[in-house]
């Protein structure tokens, strides 16, 4: 089996983690952190009359973080109330420094029976998020002139990746925040790849025993941030790359 990945993927590219072939979709890096990160207060953006009693209305939401960094953030919303109807209740906050508040430039959509009072209080908010240290995993180990798909061992540090950990780049490509599929070169080097991880924090998530195909993991990037770090110093390390595919 490795062998046949090796010669179908033949070292050809690097892609952003889309295709989580090797993750399990269904389970999530994101934690709940309802507790820490609060819904303070909603801002109307605009308002739309649907029907004789119904109107439409689109909000931003601000937030309070009470406890340590945080990436990833998105805040959802629930309401019992038949008179309030959620349309589009995923609010995308992205990250919080410690102790920080905040307006997201997100939104989410509420269509209301204005026959009875929009009560705001009603609404059930669940936040989640990713600790900003959580960027665990592991590194190549051996002689840093050692060949580096040699020094690939079975790896899974069972954390894997959700809706939340995903954002649509300015491209109109969703892509992983925190996550790359690396191909190694054949004539990489336990030194040069390490090299190249420690200096975008990065740490080897998932790998097989002599696949020179791994799943990174590192501090996620947001919607605004160039995605071309310097790869042209890595040359030696990767075959080649792709940052965001199409």
């Amino acid at each position: 089996m490795k062998d046949l990945v090796k010669r179908g993927l033949g070292y050809l590219v690097l892609s952003l983690s889309l295709c989580l072939g090797l993750l399990h979709a269904n389970l999530s890096l994101a934690a709940d952190v309802t507790g820490q990160v609060r819904v303070t207060d909603l801002t109307l953006v605009s308002s739309a009359r649907v029907s004789r009693t119904a109107f439409e209305y689109i909000y931003r939401i601000a937030v309070d973080n009470s406890g340590g960094a945080l990436t990833g953030v998105t805040a959802n919303v629930t309401t019992p109330l038949t008179e309030t109807v959620i349309i589009d209740g995923s609010v995308t906050v992205g990250n919080l420094a410690a102790g920080a508040s905040g307006v997201s430039s997100d939104t989410f959509t509420v269509r209301q029976d204005r026959s009875k009072p929009f009560n705001r209080s009603a609404l059930v908010w669940t936040v989640s998020g990713t600790s900003a240290n959580d960027v665990n995993g592991v590194l190549l180990q051996g002689n840093p002139t050692d060949a580096a798909i040699e020094a690939v061992v079975d790896t899974d540090t069972k954390e894997y990746f959700g809706p939340a950990d995903f954002l649509l780049m300015q491209s109109g490509v969703s892509a992983a925040r925190s996550a790359l599929r690396v191909i190694l070169s054949p004539t990489a080097t336990v030194g040069g790849v390490n090299a190249l991880f420690e200096s975008i924090d990065a740490r080897i998530k998932i790998s097989l025993d002599g696949v020179g195909i791994i799943v990174i993991s590192f501090p996620p990037l947001d919607q605004n941030r160039n995605c071309r770090p310097k790869w042209r110093r890595y040359a030696p390390v990767l075959k080649s790359r792709r940052c965001c595919p199409s």
